[in-house]
């Protein structure tokens, strides 16, 4: 994966470069990742609460932002070995950050990672996303190489859907960069969450046009459900 990647990445930011280079107003368009430490607080709490309900070991784990966070897991999949530690507004490489905290204290036989929307809506590319998103991955692989991920893409938002273009750019991107590594799948929640006609559904929303309600969280986990009780089998 990362000799297919590395060398994608390299041409991607050269072009990058070179655009901002050339077009007027954008020399100053590269966006750092935010300063992870604004989740300090949120995280020692997470930390705390594993702690105290013992959160198991060896089980599936679920990481990223607010679309985690809000994933009702243990009412979707009851008596699995299931933690949730999103932390809603977090981007890519805050899940990296703080991997050592959240991740790796269980060594999770599955981890369910979703980040990117938060990233490209901050002003983040969709290169520095895909590569922010194989960081997590590298990270995975080196400390947990027995580790299984499933990457959950971005979601199609109502508040967010000028963005789109972006959104399947990164798609694109995070596709091409996992397919070759087979301890990673690719879940793609776009298709189920639009219409036929490929619009916002938005009944699947909560009232800020961003989240999804209890609807739109059936959908995603009956997609993701074949996937999360072959891992409990093993």
């Amino acid at each position: 994966m990362n000799r297919y990647f590395n060398g994608a990445r390299g041409w991607k930011q050269v072009v990058c470069v070179l655009a901002m280079c050339l077009l007027p107003g954008t020399a100053n368009a590269h966006t750092p990742p935010a300063d992870p430490a604004r989740f300090a607080k949120e995280v020692a709490d997470l930390v705390a609460r594993d702690a105290a309900e013992q959160s198991p070991q060896n089980g599936i784990l679920f990481i990223g932002s607010s679309n985690i966070r809000k994933w009702p897991i243990k009412t979707a999949f009851p008596m699995l070995p299931l933690i949730n530690n999103g932390f809603g507004g977090s981007q890519a490489t805050d899940s990296t950050f703080y991997f050592d905290k959240l991740v790796l204290p269980f060594h999770p036989k599955l981890i369910v990672f979703h980040a990117g929307g938060n990233d490209i809506a901050a002003g983040r590319t969709p290169v520095e996303v895909a590569n922010d998103v194989e960081d997590f991955i590298k990270k995975v692989h080196t400390e947990l190489p027995d580790t299984k991920i499933i990457y959950v893409g971005l979601f199609p938002a109502p508040s967010r859907w000028e963005l789109q273009d972006k959104f399947h750019e990164t798609t694109r991107l995070i596709t091409a960069m996992i397919r070759p590594d087979r301890k990673v799948t690719f879940l793609n929640p776009e298709k189920p969450l639009l219409s036929a006609e490929g619009t916002i559904r938005p009944e699947l929303y909560e009232s800020d046009r961003l989240h999804l309600n209890a609807q739109g969280y059936e959908i995603l986990s009956k997609l993701i459900a074949p996937y999360i009780k072959k891992a409990a089998r093993k």
